[in-house]
Parts: C-alpha cells; structure tokens; sequence
C-alpha cells in the first residue's frame, strides 16, 4: 500500500502505471519473469477485495495481450459476469463513465445492465469496451457504441 502511494505521489496522481514501468526499465527480461514468478498469488491490496480487483486486471489486460496477437480465449461465463460487473464499479477504470444512461448486453451470456441506448455484443468486446479499449467497439451495435466512442475520444 505505501509503494503504491508513493507511486501515486510521484506521478501526481496522473500515471501511476508509468512509474512502475520506469521503475523496471533496468531489469532484463529473465529477472521481470523471476519477479512475475515470485508474485503468481495476489497480496496487499489485490487480496483485500478477496482477489476480484486481480481478477478484473488480469480479465482485462491479458485480453489487450491476446487480442493483438490474434490469440482468442474464451473467458469462463462465471468469471465475465464477475468481471463486467466489478468493470462499472471500479473507480479506477472508466466502465461507470462510459455506461452512464446506457443499456449494456451481452449476446453470448445472459447479463445485461442498465438503460438507455443499447451497447450490444459479446460479453468480453462490452468489457473491453467499458474499459476504454476502443479496438473493440467494432464487434459491437446498436446506438449506444457511438456514445461510447464520443466518451472514449473525450
């Protein structure tokens, strides 16, 4: 928690994440995988919410991995209902913004949330969406996407 808020403080608030990358620059790639490999169980802050805030950062930025490199992966429906769900909640992601006075639903799971225009699509393209990641926007439809695009170019 105090490393995490000394990042805070550093970046003044702005880009915590780029001060963690700044911090491992130095390190060559066998020693970040040493690190990665000392850390496969969540601590501190991730295990506070019993695990859901690491579930949701993993959901999201190893599909921004896969996604790329062309590699699918069918996310189990139990852990993207979790996901989409904690998405909107999370003060750090931009999901409450960009869903606000939207109806989101998924086609490929029985989940929907809120009202107004509709968002409609797989469930992971409307996480990745919520989450800000414009690239997949395209697997989605109705006249809610294009409110979500506008927020997104804001």
């Amino acid at each position: 928690m105090l490393d995490m808020l000394r990042r805070a403080v550093e970046a003044r608030l702005t880009d915590i994440n780029q001060v963690g990358v700044d911090e491992l620059a130095s390190l060559d790639p066998e020693q970040l995988l040493d690190r990665l490999r000392a850390r496969l169980r969540p601590t501190r802050l991730a295990t506070i919410l019993g695990g859901r805030l690491a579930l949701l950062d993993v959901t999201i930025h190893h599909q921004d991995i896969r996604r790329p490199l062309g590699k699918p992966r069918q996310i189990p429906a139990d852990r993207l209902r979790c996901v989409l769900h904690d998405a909107l909640l999370s003060p750090e992601l931009p999901g409450w913004r960009l869903s606000r006075g939207l109806r989101l639903e998924a086609t490929d799971l029985d989940w929907s949330h809120g009202r107004g225009p509709e968002v409609v699509g797989p469930a992971e393209a409307v996480l990745m969406a919520i989450t800000g990641r414009g690239s997949a926007l395209g697997e989605l439809h109705g006249p809610g996407v294009s409110v979500v695009a506008e927020r997104m170019a804001r």
